[in-house]
């Protein structure tokens, strides 16, 4: 089976055979740099379609084959939803995927995996990557001899590749380095979880160009050299102190992605924290890696190595020396030739596989035509029936697939208008609430000074904005009135001042009210006092 890895920064190709005893053999290797410049998504897979075609009609690699695609170009995400089957279940994983895919899923190549499933709900993990860039791989495939059959995220060919290797033991966590990405792979059991976040061995690069004054590219073969133990005038000075504060800011981050993913994992999926961390990649070799993430994460940290139990012929040993970490994901895929656990997931867009079956249809009908010039007659008339037969079927599936076309396009619009009706009835319930409030208020404020007796309200107003940015400014209510004090009609006023304090006390206590400010209070006669305030009502209760 041929293997081929597309990364950010390199494209590896390999063909392997299954060895005795479920391993595998690696009989040819070769791997091929991509341009290390800063690159859109096109100009990437535009440039590594060009070096696997190169590196294919090179090296004679033909036939089908499995492609990974890095982290950062592909979206993975897990999704609960109830146990469901037959139609209901396709329903309910298209309705999923239009939500949880971030982009009309007619621009995307994606697939799904149910990854467990109980009585009451099943997980389903969606794969998705940009069309054009499925196509345009694809493509440069083709022309190069190469038939894509799958189409997988790097991610589950890492997760496959370490389950091969390692049995289960204990919860684990596989943790690949890439030149742009980082990809963590949890193991629990038959339990798994994947996340490609965007921190990689670019970090350390741009830190040392950036503290050495050399490009990026000097700055990542300077890496090389002090990863390497070269000498060099830099790697002597500057160098490697520049490269251990680089790994240890690297490090810091790594682990607030690693714990955070375990949060996340443990809460929202249920899973087990992991004992062990394995690294890999391009960037685990950092020489202190291991010990500040064991430091940080008090968890037993080791390298994997892909290739443990791989027997690597002599034709791919020499490509392979030094580069074992970046084999991961190549050395996944060529897991599903022992693994029988490997999943039917591609994202090679639907109909490049049907276009890709019907050209191998057409191959075999030219083969049976051929062995039907020397064969009786009705042998030939039977293999041209049945390419005939196959290619009305293929029509008929893309006549039956128009008008379910049309559905999906009304289904959409349907759930854009009921979004906006569920948007209006949120608004109309926040106004029916705000009144209630209102209301409540007003009838709070009542039934307080219907207990103080003996006083009329001469004025309820809003109080005028002070500012000319009015959305900022507290709301506030002027309140005026008179409180007659029956006991204190000569000249004594400390009967007075208590109902004023009690006034005050009964408007503070308000759960509407958070506080009262600029109170005045004049005599206005014997056993009358005029009363002016302000009260502020409480945002969260009176919006």
């Amino acid at each position: 089976m041929l293997a081929i890895d597309c990364g950010f920064s390199h494209v590896a190709i390999g063909l392997f055979a299954a060895g005795a005893a479920g391993g595998l053999v690696l009989r040819r290797l070769a791997l091929e740099p991509l341009p290390a410049v800063p690159m859109t998504p096109a100009e990437w897979a535009e440039a590594g379609g060009r070096v696997l075609a190169d590196v294919a009609r090179r090296e004679n690699f033909r036939g089908d084959c499995r492609m990974a695609l890095p982290g950062h170009h592909t979206l993975v995400k897990f999704v609960r939803t109830p146990a469901l089957s037959g139609a209901g279940r396709d329903a309910a994983v298209n309705f999923e995927a239009r939500r949880s895919i971030p982009c009309p899923l007619e621009d995307v190549a994606w697939d799904h995996l149910a990854t467990t499933k109980s009585a009451a709900e099943m997980e389903i993990m969606f794969a998705a990557v940009r069309r054009d860039l499925a196509e345009k791989l694809h493509d440069r495939a083709g022309a190069a001899g190469l038939r894509v059959t799958q189409l997988v995220p790097a991610s589950l060919a890492l997760l496959h590749g370490f389950r091969r290797q390692q049995a289960a033991r204990e919860p684990a966590l596989v943790v690949e380095i890439g030149a742009r990405s980082t990809q963590l792979a949890f193991l629990s059991g038959d339990e798994f979880f994947l996340r490609t976040f965007p921190l990689g061995g670019d970090t350390v690069s741009r830190a040392l160009a950036a503290a050495v004054g050399v490009e990026q590219a000097a700055a990542e073969r300077l890496k090389i050299q002090i990863l390497g133990g070269a000498p060099n005038a830099l790697t002597d000075s500057a160098g490697p102190e520049t490269m251990r504060r680089a790994t240890g800011d690297f490090a810091h981050r790594l682990h607030f992605e690693i714990v955070r993913t375990t949060v996340h994992y443990r809460r929202r999926l249920a899973g087990k924290s992991p004992a062990v961390i394995h690294l890999t990649g391009g960037g685990a070799p950092l020489p202190e890696l291991p010990g500040l993430l064991a430091d940080k994460l008090g968890l037993r940290v080791f390298r994997y190595d892909p290739l443990r139990d791989v027997a690597v012929l002599p034709g791919a040993r020499a490509v392979s020396a030094g580069a074992e970490g970046r084999l991961a994901s190549l050395v996944g895929l060529a897991s599903g030739l022992v693994d029988r656990s490997w999943p039917p997931l591609t994202l090679v867009p639907r109909h490049l596989l049907l276009a890709d079956e019907t050209r191998r249809r057409r191959s075999t009908a030219m083969a049976a035509a051929v062995v039907a010039a020397i064969a009786p007659l009705p042998l030939f008339w039977s293999s041209h029936r049945a390419t005939v037969a196959a290619e009305a079927a293929a029509r008929k599936v893309e006549r039956e697939l128009v008008p379910l076309r049309g559905f999906a396009a009304r289904n959409r619009d349907s759930l854009a208008r009921t979004k906006a009706l569920s948007a209006e009835c949120e608004q109309a319930q926040a106004l029916i609430a705000a009144r209630s409030d209102w209301v409540r208020f007003f009838a709070d404020l009542q039934d307080r000074l219907a207990r103080m007796g003996d006083i009329w309200l001469d004025a309820l107003q809003p109080a005028p904005r002070q500012s000319a940015d009015a959305r900022r400014e507290e709301r506030k209510f002027l309140i005026e009135g008179r409180l007659l004090d029956r006991k204190s009609a000569g000249s004594d006023t400390s009967g007075s001042r208590e109902r004023v304090r009690t006034l005050l006390e009964l408007l503070r206590d308000s759960p509407y009210i958070a506080r009262v400010e600029d109170s005045r209070f004049v005599d206005e006669a014997p056993g009358v006092l005029r009363f002016a305030l302000s009260v502020v009502p409480k945002e969260e209760r009176l919006r």
